[in-house]
């Protein structure tokens, strides 16, 4: 079996050993929570009822009523601010599902618009993520001439922990900012800035959403949008110098070179040959 292939089958092997232990995980930790958490909304939900004389029809209308009420609160969301953070949000593959189209020209733009913005987008980090690196390895080559230093070539370990370092950076930064403007805690702020910056976008915390800000604080929409635009770059550049390195790792055959010699002349280059005929002659 080529070598390639062989790679292609354990990386697949690995993917799914690390889904199911994902599932596993998540299965432990969350499983309780969420049927103590059912018991309780259960029983609420009955004293309800019990209370206010609803039906099980009133309370189906009731629900409805709030459910769809819910994005409302946060204010205006297809206001031009608004709408530039849903289509930051679609371009970006991130869909924190705060907000989507409701009528039908909305959705078949969306469509349209994500079939090329989201590629577009893509080959834009990636090209932005290597001109970082390349800057960057610019930079600790001058700082390693600068110190003096014998060797100033920049390994691979030097660039991922700068690219490491950078990424850990981004994220404090925007924890910082984050839980300042939008009262979460540090570490529930910093969660929200690695869900949106590996454009997971669950959309259990989405930044924005109160007291209309979208509308009100232009300073913190402004700050907003470019911390996931920079955010995404650095991640990007992070990924393309881990991911995109290891995928592209001795992708090529190993030589194969066969026994007889008439083979094995026949694979070796051109100027070998020449030089070997004329060291017979």
């Amino acid at each position: 079996m080529k070598a390639h292939n062989i790679r292609t089958l354990c990386l697949i092997i690995s993917i799914v050993f690390y889904l199911l232990i994902g599932a596993a995980v998540f299965d432990a930790l969350e499983s309780d929570s969420e049927s103590s958490k059912k018991k309780a909304l259960e029983l609420k939900l009955n004293e309800l009822k019990k209370k206010y004389g609803f039906t099980e029809d009133d309370y189906r209308e009731v629900e409805r009523v709030v459910l769809q009420s819910e994005p409302h609160q946060a204010g205006r969301q297809w206001k031009f601010a608004g709408s530039f953070y849903f289509a930051i949000t679609v371009i970006t593959t991130i869909g924190y599902g705060h907000a989507a189209p409701r009528t039908d020209a909305g959705k078949t733009f969306c469509m349209f618009y994500a079939v090329l913005g989201i590629p577009l987008t893509l080959v834009m980090f990636q090209s932005l993520g290597e001109r970082i690196n390349t800057f960057v390895r610019y930079l600790l080559r001058r700082a390693k001439q600068g110190l003096g230093l014998r060797k100033t070539e920049v390994s691979m370990g030097n660039m991922v922990l700068v690219g490491l370092l950078s990424c850990m950076s981004t994220l404090c930064i925007g924890a910082a900012a984050f839980s300042h403007f939008e009262d979460w805690t540090f570490f529930n702020a910093y969660y929200y800035c690695f869900i949106t910056l590996t454009t997971i976008g669950f959309g259990d915390f989405v930044a924005l959403q109160n007291k209309d800000a979208l509308q009100k604080r232009s300073s913190y929409v402004a700050f907003s949008f470019m911390y996931i635009l920079i955010g995404l770059t650095v991640i990007g550049a992070f990924l393309n110098l881990v991911v995109l390195r290891f995928l592209t790792i001795s992708t090529e055959e190993p030589d194969v070179r066969p026994e007889t010699g008439g083979e094995e002349q026949r694979l070796q280059p051109k100027d070998t040959q020449a030089g070997q005929g004329g060291v017979r002659g």
